[in-house]
């Protein structure tokens, strides 16, 4: 497992890898594009997947895209919709990834555990609830 997250000399570094510095002179080439909803979430990529979060209409989504393609490989919703003044549209929670499994916490306060496979909920919590009890 130190292999996987320190890189393989184990000392978080990658050898091998070039990035261009000016993206003026050298941009870089656009793969593909997929629209997705409001959110202020980031990605986090395992395995050849990216995993994030989403706001599209009243439904809160975890949703999982093939990094190669920018295909949707799954979803899963929660129909509640959090949107301020302030804040905007969409969930905060970037999704974390371990083990197999996608923890996420939505705007609203609702916790989730997901089968990374599939999107398929393993468990799930109101924190929000279970605070004011």
């Amino acid at each position: 497992m130190d292999r996987l997250l320190f890189g393989p000399d184990r000392n978080l570094v990658l050898t091998g890898i070039s990035l261009e510095r000016d993206w003026t002179a050298h941009p870089p080439r656009e793969l593909w594009r997929q629209s997705i909803g409001a959110a202020w979430s980031g990605f986090s990529a395992v395995n050849g997947f990216a995993v994030t979060m989403e706001q599209r209409g009243e439904e809160e989504l975890v949703t999982c895209y093939e990094v190669v393609t920018g295909k949707p490989r799954w979803a899963h919703a929660v129909t509640t919709r959090h949107e301020t003044v302030a804040g905007g549209i969409g969930p905060r929670c970037t999704p974390t990834i371990d083990d197999g499994l996608v923890y996420v916490l939505g705007a609203t306060g609702i916790l989730r555990c997901l089968d990374g496979r599939n999107g398929a909920l393993v468990w799930s919590d109101d924190i929000l609830r279970r605070c004011s009890v």
